[in-house]
Parts: structure tokens; C-alpha cells; sequence
């Protein structure tokens, strides 16, 4: 009932009744033990405002929130992480003026009054390393790493990269120490990159750097070994595939070398998921081709 509250209904009703029992003569009825002393009419017409739901937090806000890691200046995939997701820590584990260069030698600084936060690879929720083989890969992954650490960020499109650099202190502290910004022409990588960014963009040009025999091997939990291996077709690959990056790669330099690398195995890994996948290319006759998928 429009412009009447639920309190004014009820009561127009007991007024009602006593109204009724005055009329015939007879004691009024007590109804639902209410005793009306005051009526109120609300002139208020304005529509009532839902409430709104509460907002949750984002899968970025829920990261922010966790603790440091205990193993942070011991393992450098550790620290990275939380290098990346929590804005006071990043800023903790810089070294100001932070110098920054470029390949001409120009250098420039950042103080820690300038400084934002700069994201790494949470925003894609992924990161890719790249290994010159899949024991090098075994070998390294969560080895304690001594005193220095690169990350590289690879921008496709322009061809660009730019390199962070990191030492620990004297006290073991893993701590950003400059930055450069460069081409990615220069980089050993400079022929598989190259290669890499029209292979994940160009459909065409992918099936045209497929070997014709791929080597497959999946987790399967239904099997007693847990994966299955095998080979599929150049022709079935779109069945297997999943997004490749196309804006940009990540690596990570433990103290992995590139020189003249005729392999290359992109290990891409998921934040949230879980996911892994290898990407295995080799370089024959000079003309890379994927070779390899495991996930």
C-alpha cells in the first residue's frame, strides 16, 4: 500500500475496530494488546534505497593481504612474488635514488618520493622463464641463488625490454638496484623473440613452425604413471593449445646463458590455477619450430 508504513496500517485497523465497537453500544475489543496513543502519517514518498551488497575483495586485494613470505630472501621466486603484489614491501626493497639508463648511457633517477608501484607480471597472472633445456630448467627451479638476480620484461610489439636488476645487501636482503631500458635486438634471445611475437600473434605463420610430429605429454590422474605421452599432428595442434602470451613475456635470469641457442623451452606458469605448461622450440637448418608441448 503506497505511502503507508506497515506501523500506520496496523494501527488504522485498531482504531477501526474501536471506532466499530463504539458505534454498537459495546465495549471495545482489545486487539493484539496494541494501544494506539499517537498516529503518524510518513509524507515521505521516496522510494527506499536497496542495500547494497557488500563488495568482495579481488584476487589482487586477497594477495596484498597475505604475510610475507618466511622464505623471502632465501628463495628469489619467493621474494619476486611479494616483491610484485604488495606495494609497501616493493617500496621496503628499493634502493633510492633508484638509477635507471637506457642503451644510449643516459642514466636518470627515481626518488622514493616519485616512486609507484610497478607490477611485474600479477597483472597477467602469469609469468614465463625461459631455459635452454628442461634439466637446466629442473636443475635451477628453487635453487637458492646466490647474490644477483635479472628480471627481463620482453614487450613484443615494440620490440623493447626492460631489465631490473637485483642484489642483496649485506645483511641478505634481496633489493632492486637499477633498471635499464633497451631494445631486445641486442639480447642473445634477439632471434627466438623475434620469432616468438609473429609465432603468437599470426595464426598462420604458427602452423607454418609446427614440426610435423609434436611431442605431447599431459597429467592424467586415471593413469598409474599420472600423465600420458605421446605425439600429435601439426594438423591437431588447435585442438591442445592454450592462449599463448601475445603482449609480452617475462624472464627470469638465475644464471641461465644463451649462447646461440638452438633450444629454447618457455616454462609459463599460473598464479591463481595452478596451470604449467612447456613450450619446447628448436631451431633446425635456422628456422625455429615448436616441437614440444607439456602441460
Amino acid at each position: 500500500m503506497k505511502g503507508i508504513n506497515h506501523t500506520l496500517f496496523i494501527a488504522g485497523c485498531v482504531i477501526a475496530a474501536l471506532l466499530t465497537a463504539a458505534c454498537n453500544g459495546k465495549q471495545p475489543v482489545k486487539s493484539l494488546g496494541l494501544e494506539v496513543t499517537q498516529v503518524r502519517v510518513s509524507t515521505d514518498t521516496t522510494p527506499a534505497m536497496p542495500t547494497q551488497p557488500e563488495e568482495q575483495p579481488t584476487d589482487e586485494e586477497l594477495r596484498q593481504q597475505q604475510p610475507v613470505s618466511q622464505t623471502v630472501d632465501e628463495v628469489f621466486d619467493d621474494f619476486i612474488v611479494d616483491f610484485d603484489i604488495k606495494p609497501s614491501f616493493q617500496r621496503q626493497r628499493v634502493v633510492f635514488p633508484l638509477i635507471v639508463s637506457n642503451e644510449s648511457g643516459n642514466n636518470d633517477t627515481i626518488q622514493a618520493s616519485e616512486w609507484q608501484h610497478r607490477y611485474i607480471f600479477m597483472r597477467q597472472d602469469f609469468c614465463t622463464v625461459l631455459w635452454n633445456s628442461k634439466s637446466e630448467m629442473e636443475q635451477m627451479t628453487g635453487r637458492l641463488v646466490e647474490d644477483e638476480a635479472t628480471v627481463e620484461l620482453f614487450y613484443l610489439h615494440s620490440r623493447s625490454m626492460t631489465s631490473l636488476h637485483f642484489k642483496r645487501d649485506d645483511s641478505g636482503r634481496w633489493l632492486l638496484n637499477s633498471i635499464i631500458n633497451s631494445s631486445f635486438m641486442n639480447h642473445e634471445l634477439a632471434s627466438f623473440l623475434d620469432f616468438y611475437r609473429q609465432f603468437a600473434t599470426d595464426s598462420t605463420f604458427q602452423q607454418e613452425h609446427l614440426a610435423s610430429q609434436l611431442h605431447y605429454a599431459t597429467t592424467d590422474d586415471d593413469t598409474d604413471e599420472g600423465f600420458i605421452e605421446g605425439t600429435i599432428g601439426s594438423e591437431q595442434w588447435t585442438e591442445f593449445a592454450p592462449e599463448m602470451p601475445q603482449d609480452a613475456i617475462t624472464n627470469i635470469r638465475y644464471g641461465q646463458t644463451y649462447n646461440h641457442p638452438h633450444r629454447i623451452v618457455m616454462q609459463m606458469q599460473g598464479f591463481d590455477d595452478g596451470f604449467q605448461a612447456l613450450f619446447i622450440f628448436r631451431k633446425e637448418s635456422g628456422k625455429w619450430r615448436l616441437t614440444g608441448f607439456e602441460n
